[in-house]
């Protein structure tokens, strides 16, 4: 029986959730989970009607007439070689919620960038580590065949970016080394919660001990060195309502509604000449 039916006659029979997940672990360990390709490469080796020094080019021929193809056409081809289908099946391992397992890495990966490449805009890498040559190799083989295509790379603060033997300097030419490989767009997927963590976190430490210090040296002098605009949050580079609470307090633009509506003069405007953004 297959995986999911297997699993559906345990629960049937009132199995506890530990013995189901025991029973999907035996389930399968017990069989030999392979790709296609490699249960081709089995039946090949293992064919009497192909001789044992035409093995190797049998492989390379199905290789090369199955690259980019469905499943079914690489049965028809695979067939072809053997003269006899390949006894391979991809459903009996299908979870009960009806996935697939799959070898996932960086040909998988490949494999669907160049399948998806002549309708994108943009390819996008997302990997196990920060590594620049598996980012590079990934590049070329595309551009290869898509000359000029954009991509897009994560640079991922999931990854303990000191602990890959990158030196200050790798680290800091790590995004120069990817835009020459034609990745366009890079980001920090999670660089506004880890600053903003940091922030806080820093500033909460020191104000239950250094009160109003903490906050002057920690935030409001550090904008002020290197010209951040939020020093002066109240007009905030013409923030609308929607967006003031991520970047300031949108009273300029509140107030340049209210002037308007007001032929040019309001008494309740919140920037006028006594504003608190005039100390700085």
């Amino acid at each position: 029986h297959g995986l999911a039916e297997t699993l559906d006659q345990a629960e049937a029979q009132g199995l506890s959730g530990a013995a189901i997940d025991k029973l999907e672990s035996e389930w399968l360990d017990s069989v030999e989970m392979i790709t296609f390709d490699e249960a081709v490469e089995h039946a090949i080796n293992a064919s009497k009607s192909i001789p044992s020094n035409g093995k190797a080019a049998a492989l390379e021929k199905y290789r090369a007439a199955v690259v980019g193809k469905s499943n079914i056409d690489a049965r028809e081809t695979a067939a072809a070689i053997l003269g006899e289908q390949v006894d391979w099946d991809w459903d009996l391992p299908r979870t009960r919620e009806g996935y697939y397992h799959v070898t996932g890495g960086i040909e998988s990966a490949l494999s669907r960038a160049l399948a998806f490449a002549p309708y994108a805009d943009l390819i996008w890498l997302e990997t196990k580590t920060p590594d620049i040559e598996q980012a590079r190799g990934f590049a070329r083989r595309i551009r290869e065949k898509y000359p000029g295509k954009w991509l897009v790379y994560n640079l991922s603060p999931s990854f303990n970016w000191s602990a890959h033997g990158y030196s200050d300097e790798d680290l800091k030419k790590f995004i120069w080394e990817l835009g020459k490989e034609g990745f366009v767009l890079q980001l920090i997927s999670l660089a506004g919660l880890h600053s903003n963590a940091v922030g806080f976190a820093e500033l909460a430490q020191r104000f239950k001990t250094d009160g109003m210090l903490a906050y002057v040296e920690t935030v409001q002098r550090k904008e002020k060195a290197i010209g951040c605009d939020v020093l002066t949050h109240q007009k905030c580079a013409d923030c609308s309502p929607i967006v003031a609470p991520a970047f300031g307090s949108g009273a300029d633009y509140i107030d340049r509604i209210l002037s308007t509506l007001a032929s040019g003069s309001s008494s309740t405007s919140s920037t006028g000449k006594d504003s608190t953004e005039h100390s700085f």
